[in-house]
This record gives C-alpha cells, structure tokens and sequence, in this order.
C-alpha cells in the first residue's frame, strides 16, 4: 500500500547527513514546502563527494575541503533545511515519535511526525593488537581524509605504507600513496577484490606488480610500535614482518545500525535495516535510506547491501518522495561498481558464477578479449570482459570488465541485464561504431556471440 502523506507543516527529521540524509530532506522539501525538515548530523559536513577523496589525496597542493558541494548555511538558506552539525541522534522514542541527540551544549529533543535513518556505514574495525596507533588510519568521512592527508605530508618520501585491504578503496589508494612517492604493500585476506573472476582479478595483480605495489596474504597478529610510539611495523602470525610508516585499515564498511537496532526495527540478513519497496522500516513512519539499509536485488532472491554513492542518492531520493505520499517504488541493485588501479579500469555488476549457483542459477561463462577502438586507429587498449549468463535461455547474470579504456561499457552490460536481455538479445544490439571509440565489432558484440556459441554447445544433444 502507498505510504500514507506526511501531515501538512509536519515534522521530517533525517538523521545522517551527506548522500542518502540530505537527498531526503532536500526532496521532502521540494516536494513539500510547508514541512519542518530537521536533519541531524554528527560530523561538521553534510554533502561532500567521499568518493573523490583518494584522488584529493594524491594532490598535495588541494584542500580536502573541495569536496564539500554544499554547506549547512546553504542548505538553511537555499533550501529551507536546519541543518544542525555536532547533533548526534543517541537514541529514537518511537511511541512519543521524539529522538535525542548529543549537541555541543548537551542533549535535546527532537519530535517528529516522520523520520528518515541515513546512519550510513563504519570502517570495519580490524581486531588486532595497535589498530589505535597513531599513524594507522581508517578512510570513510571527509574527517579521516583530513587526517590521513596531514599525516602523509609528513612522511619522509619512499616511507612504507602497508594497506590492509584489498577492495575498491585499497586499490585506489595502491595508487595514490605510489604516486606520492611512497612503498607501498597491499596485504589481503584471500583474495585481491573478491568477487572478481580469477582471469580479471589477475589483470589487477598484473597492473599493481608493474606498478611496485607488493601484495602479502596471511593472518596478522598485531600492529607494531616503534620508539615514537608510532606505528612502524605489521607483524603477521607466520613471523613475518613488514615495516609500515603509515597503515591504512581499507577492510570494507559495515551498516551502521545501532539505533534501529535500539528500538527494534527490523535489522535484515545482511545486518543492514530491512526495508520495504518503499523505503519503509518496520516501523512505517520510519524510513532507512543509503549505507544503512538493505537494497532489494534487480535478479530477485535475498537483499544486498551496496554501500555506493550513487545508489544512497537514489534511495535518499525515494524516501524523501515516500514521506509526501509518492508511493515511489525501489527499484533495486545489481551491486555495479567501478574502479581504477594506475591505468588499469575495472568494473562489474551483477552474479558472479558463485553468487548465480548460490541464488540457485545455472551459471555459463563467456569471455573475451578484444581491443577498445579499430586496428589502424592509434591508442587502442586491450579490453577483457565476461559475462555470467544462465544455461536455461541464457539470460545474462552478471559481467566483469579490466580494461586499459573504456570500462564504462559496464553500464550498458548492467542495463541488459536490468532489462532481462539473453546473450541473443546483446548479441543484436545496435552499438555505435567510429575507428576512435571501437573496432567494427565491438568486444560487447564479440563477447555476445563467443556466449552464444558455449549456450549452443551446451545444449547440443549428447550423441
């Protein structure tokens, strides 16, 4: 059923800032001017581009502060919003619909007639022994980007840095401490950016190898500290030890759900807030939004949790539309995520063939590699992508790419697959074609018809 409208001059309070807060809020109140938006934010910054920040970094000479896109007084004058920073939400009564936050002058009550959660997610701690060092770092506000960022400008050139993590974020930082001219080691659990296939995780290995980045495995026992007090070594549970000027824990992010958690909102299988196609917690007055909450998946089945910019956007958005009665629907994820190592780009969405058995496909793989523009043309790249595709009528699953150029393909890979499209489907595809931006088959088209040739082997009659 269409949540019900919020009343006319009620009380939105978001608590959360930055992606999924302040898009609610902002949408709130277009939609509806008459509302008293709140939004409570415990930092001192609520819009900023987080993802920007490794690439701030590798700039001595820009200010971390850039990345802010609006302001709170902007935000109170433009758009209507009271936004109050330093307001940290400690606690939700949902029976008096009032919540209590930590300010700077003490605590103070806010009511409301409903409510966004944009909690976000935390840097997943590391339980080792010096993770409190100074000189170990986490990477996920604009706070611990400052921090970082200050830290290396006083480190002496080809200091080492140990990055412990092997995900988007490590990747690219891989990059950017070797630009500052820094040693860098990555150490991984298992495996280098886990949901990649082993042939384009490989081309990731490749591009940090000839790079210099080193990368360890093992069971780390503790964070050494040298004379300083400072962090100076990683030990590991083997005897190794490597020397590490500066650590930065790069282990993922977790939902961060303790308030919904307090008040017994319904907390979902991946341990973020479940949520309905609305947005909407258990607690229908309630709604959870971004990092914080579970995202529905495109290809059906259990619920994920995507904690990516873009998405918290879009579900910000919606939750904000819902409060005024849109009755705005979700429309899920498929977790499609890019990045970049040195000149290497990568990217993905969808299943991979683990993840298409676990939610009970029958996964076929295709792969390819081809080049990113005509054979006469200059530049071209070389272009390696997969796809995962089921073996009943090949309906695409999932897909990978690493490539020199051009991994943006990945978004029309994610619409095909959004759109139910089989490998014959993509294979007829109407692409675009000029010596500078592709061969005359694309690798898309390519990869399609190499798919279609293993779904006809498959289903060859055995003589």
């Amino acid at each position: 059923m269409t949540p019900e409208a919020i009343r006319k001059n009620g009380k939105l309070l978001v608590i959360g800032g930055v992606a999924a807060g302040m898009s609610a809020a902002s949408q709130a109140k277009r939609r509806r001017p008459d509302l008293e938006v709140t939004a409570l934010e415990k930092g001192d910054f609520v819009s900023y581009g987080a993802c920007g920040m490794p690439y701030n970094i590798e700039d001595p000479a820009r200010n971390m502060e850039d990345l802010v896109v609006i302001t709170p007084e902007q935000f109170r004058k433009k758009r209507g919003i009271n936004v109050l920073t330093r307001h940290e939400a400690i606690a939700i009564d949902r029976q008096k619909r009032i919540v209590t936050a930590q300010t700077p002058e003490g605590e103070e009550n806010f009511a409301y007639d409903r409510l966004v959660i944009a909690t976000g997610a935390r840097s997943r701690a590391i339980d080792i022994e010096g993770a409190d060092l100074p000189g170990v770092h986490f990477l996920h506000t604009l706070a611990h980007g400052k921090a970082l960022k200050e830290d290396i400008a006083a480190l002496p050139e080809g200091s080492p840095v140990l990055i412990m993590g092997a995900g988007y974020i490590a990747m690219e930082m891989a990059e950017v401490f070797t630009r500052r001219g820094f040693a860098v080691r990555v150490w991984s659990r298992s495996k280098v950016v886990r949901p990649l296939a082993d042939s384009i995780r490989q081309k990731v290995l490749d591009s940090l190898a000839q790079n210099g980045v080193d990368v360890v495995y093992g069971q780390v026992a503790r964070i050494e500290a040298g004379a300083d007090g400072r962090a100076c070594a990683v030990s590991m549970k083997d005897g190794k030890s490597y020397e590490a000027s500066l650590v930065l824990l790069a282990a993922g992010v977790a939902a961060n759900t303790q308030l919904a958690q307090d008040v017994a909102l319904t907390i979902g299988k991946t341990g973020a807030i479940a949520v309905n196609e609305f947005l909407q917690t258990s607690d229908p007055l309630i709604y959870a939004a971004g990092d914080c909450a579970e995202h529905s998946f495109q290809l059906g089945g259990d619920p994920i949790n995507a904690p990516l910019g873009d998405v918290a956007n879009k579900q910000g958005k919606i939750a904000g539309a819902n409060v005024v009665g849109a009755g705005e629907i979700f429309p899920g994820v498929l977790g499609t995520a890019i990045f970049r190592v040195f000149d290497l780009e990568v990217a993905m969405t969808g299943l991979n063939e683990e993840q298409a058995k676990a939610r009970g496909f029958s996964p076929l793989t295709a792969e390819i590699t081809g080049r990113t523009r005509a054979h006469a043309y200059p530049g071209a790249k070389e272009f390696r992508v997969r796809i995962v595709f089921d073996a009943g009528q090949g309906r695409l699953l999932g897909a990978q790419i690493a490539a020199g150029e051009g991994a943006w393909r990945i978004n029309m890979l994610s619409a095909a697959i959004y759109a139910g499209f089989t490998v014959e489907k993509l294979a007829g595809i109407d692409m675009a074609y000029a010596p500078p931006f592709s061969p005359v088959w694309d690798p898309i088209l390519t990869l399609a018809a190499q798919a279609q040739k293993v779904l006809a082997k498959h289903k060859a009659p055995v003589i």
